[in-house]
């Protein structure tokens, strides 16, 4: 993943894993405290879009607390899938810059984490 947003979009990161929601926080003083981007299909209020920026970071601030990323579910079985909250670090130098999330549907854990694997290759 280019640390500029150079060659591999947020956007096409998502599309990868089949991200219904996206978001990138810039990393200071060891928490999530800047908005790069939040990618959501539809025109929602500011307050839905806060929300969901909420979740996004109550979801990743833990795995970053861990220095780990995460596949967290955050809705359970829908139709036979659930929803996946997937946690990268992008790190420079030994350090973790940012932190992207993404939502996604997923059967199972194990996909989950295969997904998190497809992200980790497009670095």
């Amino acid at each position: 993943m280019a640390r500029d947003g150079g060659s591999i979009s947020i956007r096409e990161l998502g599309a990868a894993v089949e991200a219904t929601e996206a978001i990138r926080f810039f990393v200071l003083r060891g928490g999530l405290d800047l908005v790069i981007e939040h990618v959501r299909p539809d025109n929602s209020p500011a307050e839905v879009r806060d929300a969901a920026i909420k979740a996004f970071r109550e979801i990743a601030e833990p795995c970053l607390r861990q220095d780990r990323d995460g596949v967290v579910e955050v809705r359970g079985d829908t139709g036979g899938q659930s929803q996946f909250c997937l946690v990268v670090h992008r790190r420079w130098n030994g350090a973790s810059d940012e932190v992207l999330a993404f939502i996604t549907r997923c059967t199972d854990q194990a996909e989950g984490k295969q997904k998190l694997k497809i992200l980790r290759t497009m670095e």
